[in-house]
Parts: C-alpha cells; sequence; structure tokens
C-alpha cells in the first residue's frame, strides 16, 4: 500500500502526515466525531505494527496523549 512507503511514515513521524494507515486514522477520527480530548490522558496502544501500532502511537502523542505500548 501507498500509504506505508517510507517516505510518508517518515512525514508521519515528523509531524508532517500526508498519508496515515486507515486504521489509526480512522480511530483518531472516531475520538475526534465524539469530542474525546486526548491532551493529557494515558493510552496503552497494543502491538508495534507498522500498519497500525507504530501510527497509531505517534498520533495520540500528536494529539498530546501519554502513550505505552504493550507487546
Amino acid at each position: 500500500s501507498s500509504d506505508l512507503h517510507p517516505t510518508n511514515m517518515g512525514k508521519l513521524w515528523s509531524g508532517h502526515a500526508v498519508m496515515v494507515p486507515s486504521t489509526p486514522a480512522g480511530i483518531m477520527e472516531m475520538f475526534k466525531e465524539y469530542q474525546v480530548d486526548l491532551t493529557g490522558k494515558n493510552a496503552v496502544v497494543i502491538g508495534r505494527s507498522n500498519i497500525v501500532g507504530k501510527p497509531m502511537a505517534q498520533l495520540l502523542m500528536d494529539a498530546h496523549a501519554t502513550v505505552r505500548s504493550e507487546e
């Protein structure tokens, strides 16, 4: 999938996302729809896959949540 290209992932990590994998993007959209303020919240991401886990953790950190990753 083109969204997993190293250039796009680098832009995500640097806070300049152009394309975000669909599952993490959908989760963040759900938080937005329900007006969930993630600032200062503690979040746990299960797994560190390049498709879901790592992008999800980055998006949560970009939303000012504290993220902990579990395998």
